[in-house]
């Protein structure tokens, strides 16, 4: 049976796979994009979910910030359009703050993309979670831990979350308040959630969402805007509305379009990241190798296609000096970088399987994590001949597998095991 396998959004190459073989092949949400994301996003404003329209949550001379979640898919055209709304009802650009994060500031300063006559008004803001002049205190959770948040938020009459949807299980995502606790919180808040424990442990993530949730709470945020992204970063829908009521429903409806039920484990798992070239980063590499290894079977073998160009950040290129796995995980779950925890992802690949890696970056590093390297797509297909069951994906970075209860059941036990270690 030949199958077209997706390999970016404009590429992708015929594939011989037995039917007995394949168990899968998924590409994400299925649906076409929304033929205008301003549109959508300024309808959705209008008439939002379980919610007053936004241009009567405010008054003359209110303080407005975005928080805004650097993966929304779409970036310059939802804030545009946002901005669009507000000043169109009545709020001056003056008092309008773009929030981003640092991972925004490399892809352009956003205020330059909004209409000439408002652009020299709104504000931008990169947050620096080490600048205490940038930090201020909210106040103490119910567990009497602090909450610190970015000053732009505390100082707001008005704070609105643009957050892209993630599924639920997804690593580094604790809700549909990411996007303000922790992405806005000062620098010792960031490295305890980016604890790898944090990541990967059902039971530390639950309770990471709710701290998240209550730091939102506290600080009166009511309203969010949330995007549903397809697997070529795309805008499928927007949700807009009441926070309660959007997380709910929001994140069912996410969760539902990218979820993978499986009844077997394959052998071989075959994952292209999808989305624009622009948007590959071991970040997301990290992302699908863990939703691999979830799946795949115990000495199997993990393929991904990626168009990473850069060379792994030093605590990913630190792999290959470790003794072994379990000497990197030991040093990995002491080291809350931004980085532990995708490299901590790595090393968890490949500790269950072979790990091939198609990207642009030089062979020679790749092998020096441990990863065996591909030079060509085709190489994918021999791969194929040699495996007894595969799945083919497109999309990796949000794909969420559903495994059969036993799974599951044994994964809560170890990560209450986890919730005792950490």
């Amino acid at each position: 049976m030949n199958v077209v396998f997706r390999l970016s959004p404009s590429s992708s190459m015929e594939l011989e796979v037995p039917p007995e073989k394949l168990l899968a092949h998924f590409e994400g949400p299925h649906g076409s994009p929304l033929p205008s994301v301003r549109e959508s996003v300024l309808t959705a404003l209008a008439s939002p979910f379980n919610f007053p329209p936004l241009s009567q949550a405010t008054v003359p001379g209110d303080l407005v910030t975005l928080a805004i979640d650097p993966e929304v898919p779409r970036l310059v055209e939802v804030v545009s359009a946002v901005v669009e709304y507000l000043v169109g009802n009545g709020t001056e650009p003056s008092n309008i703050t773009l929030l981003c994060s640092k991972q925004t500031e490399p892809k352009r300063l956003l205020k330059e993309t909004l209409a000439e006559d408002i652009r020299q008004e709104v504000q931008q803001v990169f947050h620096e979670p080490t600048d205490k002049n940038q930090i201020g205190l909210l106040g103490h959770a119910s567990d009497d831990r602090s909450i610190y948040l970015n000053r732009a938020l505390l100082d707001a009459d008005l704070v609105i979350p643009i957050c892209c949807l993630r599924p639920t299980a997804s690593p580094g995502y604790w809700g549909i308040h990411t996007g303000i606790y922790p992405t806005f919180s000062d620098y010792p808040t960031i490295k305890r959630f980016l604890a790898p424990s944090a990541a990967t442990s059902a039971v530390q993530s639950r309770l990471r969402c709710k701290e998240s949730e209550e730091a939102s709470w506290r600080l009166g945020v009511l309203f969010s805007i949330q995007i549903l992204p397809d697997a070529d970063d795309c805008v499928v829908e927007v949700w807009a509305g009441s926070s309660t009521d959007v997380s709910a429903s929001a994140m069912n409806r996410c969760n539902g379009l990218w979820r993978l039920p499986l009844q077997d484990r394959p052998d071989l798992v075959v994952v292209a990241l999808g989305g624009a070239e622009e948007n590959h980063n071991w970040q997301f590499l990290g992302r699908a190798l863990l939703m691999a290894q979830t799946m795949v079977t115990d000495g199997g073998a993990i393929a991904v296609r990626t168009q990473i160009a850069d060379e792994p950040p030093e605590t990913i290129a630190r792999l290959g000096r470790d003794a072994n796995h379990e000497a990197s995980l030991h040093r990995l779950y002491e080291d809350h970088s931004c980085d532990a925890v995708t490299a901590s992802f790595l090393v968890r690949a490949m500790q269950q399987a072979r790990v091939y890696l198609l990207s642009q970056v030089d062979e020679t590093v790749i092998e020096d994590l441990g990863i065996t390297p591909l030079s060509e797509p085709k190489q994918i297909q021999r791969l194929i001949k040699r495996c007894t069951s595969a799945v083919l994906l497109y999309g990796g970075k949000y794909i969420q597998p559903a495994m059969d209860d036993m799974h599951n059941n044994r994964q809560d036990m170890e990560d209450a095991l986890d919730y005792e270690r950490f």
